[in-house]
């Protein structure tokens, strides 16, 4: 879980960016004893949120965050 609090993104602190929450998941599951499966879920909420703000001569403005993302991976130890 993620947290990010609410930030000025001008410098007279008139334009607000909201605060945000991110929630990931992860699960593995040991196949064989050199073997693991696993599960990323990342952004499960598929919640909108800015990790950059900039302001503009009129607006504030920021790069969104990563969406809902998956991810597979297989490990194997020798």
């Amino acid at each position: 879980m993620f947290y990010n609090s609410e930030v000025y993104g001008d410098a007279t602190n008139t334009a607000l960016v909201p605060d945000w929450w991110r929630f990931d998941l992860m699960a593995a599951y040991k196949v064989t004893p050199h073997v693991t499966l696993q599960l990323n879920i990342y952004n499960i909420t598929d919640e909108l949120y800015y990790i950059n703000k900039f302001l503009n001569v009129w607006y504030v403005t920021g790069q969104p965050g990563r969406p809902r993302e998956y991810a597979v991976t297989v490990r194997r130890r020798f």
